[in-house]
Formats: C-alpha cells, sequence, structure tokens
C-alpha cells in the first residue's frame, strides 16, 4: 500500500513540476520567480510526504556531491557580493535544483518513475508548448487562408517563456523524448511523434533562433546514430519503421515552414543559417558580453565577484560601449558569468560537473547495451541542446530550462548508483 502511495507521489510530482511553465502569469510582473515559488512549495510539500520512508543512501554519487559543493561556494561567495539579495535569491534557487534532483534520483532508484512515464510527461508539456508558441500563425492562417504567406514577427513566437530564444531551447531540449518514444513501434507512436517534430519544426522555424537550428543538427545525428546502434532485438529487422516517420515529419514540417514563411525575409531558415558567425552583428552583440565577462574574470581571477554579482559588475562595461544600449542582466554564456561571479575554480567546477554527466552517459550507454541505452543516449542530445543554449543565452536563470537540467542531472545519478550496485554485486 505504501509502495503505491510513493509511486503516486512520485508520479505527481513530476508531473506537477513540469506543468509549473504553464502557470499563467494573470498580474505578476515576473512569472520566472513565482515558478521557482511554486517549485519550492512542491519540493517541501513531496519532502513532508515520504520523509518517513525516505533512506538516504551512505555515499551520495559525485554528481550530487560535485552540486552540494558547488552551491556550497556559490553560498560562501554571497559574504563579499556586491549583490547579496540577488546572490541569496541565485542560492535558494541552485538548491531548489538540488532537491528536485535528490527528489527524482530517489523516484528512479525505488523505481517510482519510468524512463516512458518519463518521456510521456515531457512530450505532452512540449505539445502544449509548441501549440501556444504557434498561435499566432494559427489565428494568422485562419485568417488570411493557406495559400497566404505569412510575415510575422519572430518575437510573436514566445510561448510559455516570453522570450523566442527560451521558447526555442525548451522546445529542442524535449524533443529527444519525442524520437525516444518511437523505439516502442506502433502506429498510435508513429502519429504522435510525427505531430510533435512537426510542430517543434514550425515553432523552431517561425522563432527562427539560429542556436535552435545547431541544436535540430545536434539531436538528428545523434538519434541516427542511437537508432543504429541501439534499436535491436526483435526491432532490429523494423529498424527502417523507426527512422520512416522521422523523415516523413521532417519532409512535412521544412515544407510546411518553407510554403509560409516568405522567402527572403529575415526568418527564412537560409538567411539566418548564412548570418551565423561570431562576429558582433552576426552574434546579435554577444561577442562584447563575452568580451566584458572575460575582461572581468582576468581581474578577479581567483574568487570573482560573487554570486548574483555580474547583474551589477557588468554595469560599468557599459559606459564605454554607450549609452544606446540598456544595460544587459547577463552575460549570455552561462559559463562565463559563472565564472566571473565564482572565479576560475568555481567556473572549472560548473564545467566539471556536464563534463561529468556527459561520461556517465556515454559510460552507460557503451558498456551495458540495455533497454534503456537508446534513453540515456538521446539524454545526451538533451544534454548538447542546453549546453548550446547557455553558450549563448541564460538558461540558469530560467525554470522552464532548469526542470530539464534537474531531470537530466537525476538520470545520471541514478545510472551513478546503478553503477556502483553492479560493481558490488
Amino acid at each position: 500500500m505504501m509502495d503505491k502511495i510513493e509511486t503516486w507521489v512520485g508520479k505527481t510530482y513530476l508531473l506537477l513540476v513540469f506543468l509549473i511553465p504553464v502557470i499563467p502569469q494573470s498580474n505578476t510582473m515576473d512569472v520566472v520567480g513565482l515558478q521557482w515559488l511554486v517549485f519550492s512549495v512542491i519540493n517541501l510539500l513531496t519532502i513532508a510526504i515520504i520523509i518517513p520512508r525516505i533512506t538516504f543512501s551512505k555515499k551520495p554519487t559525485i554528481i550530487i556531491t560535485l552540486w552540494g559543493v558547488f552551491i556550497f561556494f556559490a553560498i560562501l561567495s554571497t559574504t563579499y557580493s556586491i549583490n547579496f539579495s540577488l546572490g541569496l535569491q541565485d542560492v535558494s534557487r541552485w538548491g531548489q535544483i538540488l532537491i528536485g534532483m535528490v527528489l527524482l534520483n530517489y523516484f528512479l532508484k525505488k523505481n517510482r518513475l519510468s524512463f516512458m512515464y518519463i518521456t510521456n510527461v515531457v512530450i505532452g508539456i512540449l505539445f502544449i508548448e509548441t501549440v501556444y508558441i504557434l498561435i499566432p500563425l494559427f489565428i494568422s492562417l485562419y485568417v488570411n487562408g493557406f495559400e497566404t504567406e505569412v510575415v510575422l514577427n519572430p518575437g510573436l513566437f514566445n510561448g510559455l517563456t516570453g522570450n523566442k530564444n527560451i521558447a526555442a531551447a525548451s522546445v529542442m531540449i524535449k524533443l529527444p523524448f519525442v524520437l525516444y518514444k518511437l523505439k516502442h513501434l506502433n502506429t498510435k507512436n508513429s502519429f504522435m511523434a510525427v505531430v510533435l517534430i512537426v510542430l517543434s519544426i514550425l515553432s523552431v522555424l517561425f522563432i527562427a533562433a539560429r542556436a535552435s537550428y545547431i541544436s535540430l543538427l545536434l539531436t538528428t545525428t545523434v538519434f541516427i546514430i542511437g537508432g543504429l546502434l541501439y534499436i535491436n532485438g526483435s526491432y532490429k529487422n523494423k529498424i527502417v519503421f523507426y527512422f520512416v516517420p522521422v523523415v516523413l515529419a521532417y519532409i512535412i514540417g521544412f515544407t510546411l515552414g518553407n510554403k509560409f514563411i516568405k522567402s527572403g525575409s529575415a526568418s527564412s531558415l537560409t538567411n539566418k543559417v548564412e548570418s551565423i558567425s561570431f562576429t558582433r552583428e552576426g552574434s546579435s552583440g554577444r561577442t562584447l558580453l563575452w568580451s566584458d565577462a572575460i575582461s572581468f574574470i582576468k581581474d578577479h581571477p581567483i574568487i570573482g565577484g560573487g554570486i548574483g554579482s555580474w547583474k551589477i559588475e557588468s554595469a560599468p562595461y557599459w559606459n564605454i560601449h554607450g549609452t544606446q544600449y540598456l544595460v544587459p542582466y547577463h552575460a549570455h554564456n552561462d559559463f562565463l558569468e559563472i565564472t566571473a561571479e565564482l572565479g576560475i575554480f568555481g567556473g572549472l567546477l560548473y564545467v566539471f560537473i556536464f563534463v561529468r554527466l556527459i561520461y556517465i552517459l556515454i559510460l552507460r550507454t557503451k558498456l551495458y547495451n540495455s533497454e534503456n541505452s537508446l534513453f540515456y543516449f538521446l539524454c545526451l542530445a538533451s544534454l548538447g541542446t542546453y549546453i548550446i543554449d547557455a553558450s549563448l543565452n541564460f538558461p540558469m536563470e530560467r525554470y522552464i530550462m532548469q526542470i530539464m537540467i534537474c531531470l537530466l542531472f537525476s538520470v545520471g545519478a541514478f545510472l551513478e548508483s546503478k553503477n556502483e550496485n553492479e560493481k558490488s554485486n
């Protein structure tokens, strides 16, 4: 009986934390703050429910330990941060992420969550996101008809996030889970995958965020390699049916995108791909932000400016650049921003946490060719999407991206535990 209750709690927890971005903004000035608040309340309630039965491992996984050490250094940095209040806010958010990882890792180890249930939740939220993103397209087609080229500002396709770059990254980080669904070959899954992939491609094309094109290429490559390596057993003779729905969806998605998006417009795929470069213009001014962060790191290499400080420390640099710009809150590169705030050691620690997860996922898929190997391998595509976004934007500030990081690292921690158990046996 208690096992059933715990399973229900685990499934409900996962569903609720992924539904948080769907919360309407109402009169809230900053919906992100509300999302983090709701997340912390759900964490607290879940802990209160399972605490009588929960047993913690005497030896925490390396991934959880690394996150704990990182947060410890972030807490220490608040003592010298020029922006104590925002530093405290950032630390509390990192703390909630760690709690979420521990909870999801617990439910995975106790077999309260299956990878297919996780997949269904993620792709269900993806469907909501893509439909919400494409509402301006649906309205335009309803008003003007299907034979008309659509000329809409990419900024209209913000979806649930209020920012087109975040919306595109959120779609792309979830797309690999759609591809995993295809492992169970049947008509229902194939149809579902085609619809979701088409919606995802259209979302990315209309948002016209260049980083998402790179992520789409990465996901496609990982999907092809993963399919060839890990579709085995009774499915091996049907591997063509694993790829056919994806090829069909890509053809439909890009054909519709080419039909609806006006050729030659700034949003067209050709123009966006051709504009990808690391010049100031090609990066939309990001190289300027990166150089500012690097300059600050050179001046404060050991301990940085303290967590949350970059929002203020970046302001003096904009006296040099001129007053025609608003002072940006972020360096548009999470790795540089963390290094600016916590010093080179803190930045390297943050990078190493991601390297550790990549190592675990590759190790698990390479050494243990199990029925879940494709799931682990496709998690690499999701992680790759996050790293691309973190190198160009600021996903660490956005709950909709951090909940995916929470999930991916909880899977990594679960695999570490699994590896240790198998070695001991």
